[in-house]
C-alpha cells in the first residue's frame, strides 16, 4: 500500500509516483517509478524494514512537499532514466522463511522543482506471499 501522503509537484509536473506488483516467493517484486522529469538522471529506490507514517517532512532540506516514508535501513538501488519511468525488479528467493516478511520502499529522482534538487515518491510496503 502507498503512504497516505504524497509529494507536491509544480504546476507543470506530476508528483513522482511509485507502484508495484505483489511480491511472491520465487518471483520478482517489480517496482516502477514514474512521472520523472524529462531532465532526470535516474531514480533511487530506498529499501527499509519499516514504514514511516505520516512521513518525515523534507522541507527543511529544501524539498517542500516531499517526505520520507521508508526507514531506508536495508539499502538502495540506482537505475538509469527510461523515458520518464523506470522499473527495478527485486528477486524474491523461493524460500518459505521469507513468507510474510515485509519490506518498505520509496523512490527519489532528480528534480528542478526545488532547491534540494530531488523529488520523492509515495511509499510502498510489500508483504511477501506464497
Amino acid at each position: 500500500t502507498g503512504a497516505p501522503l504524497g509529494p507536491i509537484a509544480g504546476a507543470d509536473q506530476l508528483p513522482l509516483a511509485l507502484s508495484s506488483n505483489l511480491p511472491q516467493l520465487g518471483g520478482n517484486w517489480d517496482l516502477t517509478c514514474s512521472e520523472m522529469e524529462s531532465s532526470a538522471q535516474g531514480a533511487f529506490f530506498f529499501f527499509g524494514s519499516s514504514a514511516i507514517n505520516p512521513g518525515i517532512d523534507l522541507g527543511a532540506l529544501g524539498a517542500p512537499g516531499c517526505s520520507a516514508y521508508s526507514s531506508n535501513d536495508l539499502g538502495a538501488a540506482f537505475l538509469v532514466l527510461g523515458n520518464g519511468a523506470v522499473t527495478y525488479s527485486l528477486p524474491i528467493p523461493n524460500n518459505p522463511a521469507f513468507a510474510g516478511a515485509q519490506l518498505t520502499v520509496q523512490a527519489a529522482s532528480t528534480s528542478s522543482q526545488n532547491a534540494f534538487g530531488a523529488a520523492t515518491s509515495n511509499g510502498v510496503t510489500g508483504t511477501i506471499g506464497l
